[in-house]
This record gives structure tokens, sequence and C-alpha cells, in this order.
């Protein structure tokens, strides 16, 4: 699609509107990247996981993300072989947190549910909940 066309449709408008409803930084960044698709198998694919996310969102209600931090700084760092902050390990630890709570949000009430477009995606997460326990364990706060 080309920039007249978007300019013409105030796509970035849109894009803003919907930024405004994420509830974290990532999650904002997201939206504003998000571009139109002309690939007729990729839009009906993202209608489906859209429908599959309405329909999760009607049964279950909305799950949060606010308080998570973007960490790639912190696990960059980590690979070089440094230490980390308190505040970069309490932000892990929120993002965990967050983890097990999206994990928790993705469970079927009934086994017989079937799975949908979003089964795989829910499926890959897992929530490491040894660690975030045992940095809150040691962490109470960034001052303690």
């Amino acid at each position: 699609m080309n920039h007249k066309v978007m300019n013409v449709l105030e796509f970035d408008k849109i894009l803003n509107l919907l930024a405004e409803h994420a509830s974290s930084d990532a999650g904002k960044s997201k939206c504003l990247s998000l571009l139109p698709s002309c690939n007729i198998e990729e839009i009906n694919f993202t209608q489906h996981q859209t429908e599959d996310a309405l329909n999760r969102l009607f049964k279950k209600g909305s799950v949060s993300f606010s308080g998570t931090r973007n960490i790639n700084a912190a696990l960059k760092r980590l690979e070089m072989g440094s230490i980390l902050s308190i505040e970069e390990l309490l932000d892990i630890a929120v993002l965990l947190e967050t983890t097990n709570r999206v994990k928790t949000y993705s469970r079927k009430e009934t086994p017989d549910v079937p799975d949908d477009s979003l089964t795989a995606l829910f499926d890959e997460l897992e929530p490491l909940t040894p660690v975030s326990s045992e940095i809150r364990r040691c962490i109470l706060s960034e001052d303690e």
C-alpha cells in the first residue's frame, strides 16, 4: 500500500488510537509499527487470530502487561558475563510473573475445549516461576 493512500486513510491516527490501549511500551511500539498487508493468506490468518483473541477476551476478560519493561539490554549484558543491577533483576521478575499470569490465562477451563490459532503461541511461554520466586526472595525492593 502506498504512502499517499495511507495518508488519505489517516492510518497513522488509527495506529495512535490503537497504541493508546497498549499497557506496555513494547506493546505501544508494536502497535505503531503495524503495516497493512496485501497477502491474502496473511490477512486471513491474522483475522483468524483476531477472532480467536476476541473470543478469549469475551470469555475470560483481558490480561494486563502493565509494569513490564524491555529486558533485552540486561540479557545482552548477561551474555557478555556482566552482573545485573537490582533494578534489572526486578524487571526480569516482573516479566516472569506476567508470563505466569498470561500462561494461567491461556489454560482451558475443560479439556474438551478445542485449540485455537493462539494456543501454540501460549504453549511456548515458560514462566520460570522458580527464578522469579528466588529473585523476589532475595530482593524485597530496589532499596532492600
